[in-house]
């Protein structure tokens, strides 16, 4: 176990020799040991910085790697400015012998304890005794600022001479001497300058001039330029166009509505070119369309259930027919309609004979099947030629069983054979070194049971005998029974001991067991011999 044998704190003071103020950080001093030898090699080691009531302040600060010297030690820690305000404070140290783990792995880390105080430091009397300057009254230097308090000179009033530095106004002050952007309104009587740079202007508040084209939006028509309208226009009155040559031009395919001149029948003439209309056919009303326009070349549709059927130049229909009939061609005349017969459908074949109203298999899969009648309890029988009824095959028996099926005989168990002998009551299959055989069943052997003698007794702490009888107990040494048995046993005893009296978990040993005693032995599970009593049994041959 590693312990913490003296710890000593000093303010670090080392310093160039022009003054520099000192860090917050201090070297810690410390002398570490191992079972009372001081420690060597690199260590890691863990800082934690209490209050006097036990609650942490600031980080825990870890070194990695310390050199430790005859168990001498140094480490700088730094636990921040605010954790020292004059209260008391300590120091709680974890070390481990450095085994390559670096400040992350937080394995195999021992606790030193008790906490260490940490002394007051020169610089830090100094620093206690300056919180007695809480005001500048009692400040030695008061009388450097003209006697005034800080308040006067955090008060822009005061300021009486000098010029302020543009350094030391607000980013929201103007500068006379660069750009300036506003983010909120400016009010003014009057602005002097180009306007260039005037943005978000409200065009209502122009009462005066002409404004020229160039500032006008592109989407403003002109009158003495050509204009393309993007979007419909409608005029309230009707416009007058003075150019020579066409007055407009449109670059949409849509109609312009109202200018009649181009429509036949409210139809564009292009819907009439000979290469195809665009006016639906519904508006055909009369005369025939031709065949090879897609028509019928016929005046009507037909009647209801009716086929219709080309004689090559026209459509025709065919006669109505009747429900079930089929409609069978003539060729190029008129096709008819007729009533289904047998001689119309294909006749069956294969493994199947005969009309669809009594077919008859006489196959399988392509192997006959004989014609004549099976007999009762026939099943049907591959003769090498054909399937044909036959009486089912009667099985022949062998192994263990002999006859025929429907009257099997065991002669024989996992091919050893039975004895046909007849068992007498009581009897049982024995093996006889040819065949199982019926025998008498043998009388078991009973060997006599041992004799034994048995000793038990309770033994105090002290070694005395409160239970029992035919033994004697000395009492030698701290946790050690010596039991003599009397008579002594012909052979070594059996021995089980039990612990009563333990207040805290004990075990029983016995050593140097012979016929005639054996020594018990009590023990603490935490090492080390005790006093207990215990009861004990010994069973033996007499």
């Amino acid at each position: 176990m590693r312990r913490l044998a003296a710890i000593s704190c000093t303010a670090l003071l080392t310093a160039p020799a022009s003054a520099q103020p000192v860090t917050t950080a201090f070297t810690y001093q410390g002398q570490l040991a191992s079972a009372g030898v001081p420690a060597e090699g690199p260590h890691d080691l863990r800082f934690r910085l209490y209050t006097a009531g036990g609650a942490q302040i600031g980080p825990t600060l870890c070194a990695d790697d310390v050199a430790v010297a005859a168990g001498q030690f140094a480490a700088l820690l730094d636990f921040g400015a605010s954790a020292f305000d004059g209260q008391q404070r300590f120091v709680e140290v974890d070390v481990r012998a450095d085994a390559g783990l670096d400040c992350t792995d937080a394995t195999g880390y021992t606790t030193l304890t008790p906490r260490q105080p940490i002394t007051a430091t020169p610089h830090a009397s100094y620093a206690i005794n300056a919180a007695a300057a809480d005001t500048a009254l009692s400040a030695t230097n008061a009388t450097q600022l003209g006697g005034q308090p800080a308040s006067f000179y955090t008060n822009a009033t005061n300021l009486t001479t000098g010029t302020i530095a543009d350094t030391r106004l607000s980013g929201n002050v103007p500068r006379l001497n660069t750009s300036n952007t506003f983010t909120a309104a400016v009010s003014a009587p009057s602005f002097a300058g180009s306007g260039a740079s005037l943005t978000s202007l409200n065009a209502s508040n122009l009462s005066a001039g002409t404004l020229a084209d160039a500032r006008l939006s592109g989407n403003v028509a002109l009158l003495n330029a050509a204009q393309i309208f993007s979007a419909p226009k409608t005029f309230s009155s009707a416009p007058s166009f003075t150019a020579a040559g066409s007055p407009f031009t449109v670059a949409s395919t849509s109609l312009v509505a109202n200018l009649n001149a181009d429509l036949l029948d409210g139809l564009s003439s292009g819907a009439f070119a000979p290469a195809a209309h665009t006016h639906a056919a519904s508006d055909i009303t009369s005369g025939v369309l031709p065949a090879a326009r897609g028509g019928t070349n016929a005046t009507s549709i037909g009647g209801a259930g009716q086929v219709a059927y080309s004689n090559g130049t026209s459509l025709l229909f065919s006669a109505t027919g009747a429900p079930g009939m089929l409609l069978r061609s003539t060729g190029t005349g008129a096709p008819t309609w007729t009533t289904i017969s047998a001689a119309d459908l294909p006749l069956p074949g294969g493994d199947v004979n005969g009309p669809y109203t009594a077919m008859l298999v006489d196959g399988l899969q392509g192997r006959p099947v004989a014609s004549n009648a099976p007999s009762a309890g026939d099943v049907l029988s591959w003769s090498g030629v054909l399937w044909a009824p036959a009486a089912p095959p009667t099985p022949t028996l062998g192994g263990d069983v002999a006859g025929a099926a429907n009257a099997a005989t065991v002669v024989g168990l996992r091919g050893r054979p039975v004895s046909g002998t007849s068992p007498a009551a009581g009897q049982v299959l024995t093996w006889t070194g040819t065949q199982w055989a019926p025998a008498a069943l043998p009388s078991p052997s009973i060997t006599s049971p041992e004799t034994l003698r048995l000793i038990r007794g309770y033994v105090s702490t002290l070694g005395g005998i409160t239970e029992g009888a035919g033994f004697t107990v000395a009492h030698p040494a701290l946790g050690e029974y010596d039991i003599t048995f009397s008579p002594a046993f012909s052979d070594r005893p059996v021995i089980a001991v039990t612990v009563e009296d333990a207040a805290a978990p004990q075990i029983a040993t016995f050593t140097a067991l012979a016929n005639g005693s054996v020594t018990i032995r009590i023990w603490q599970l935490s090492g080390g011999a005790i006093d207990s009593g215990f009861h004990f049994t010994a069973v033996g041959p007499p």
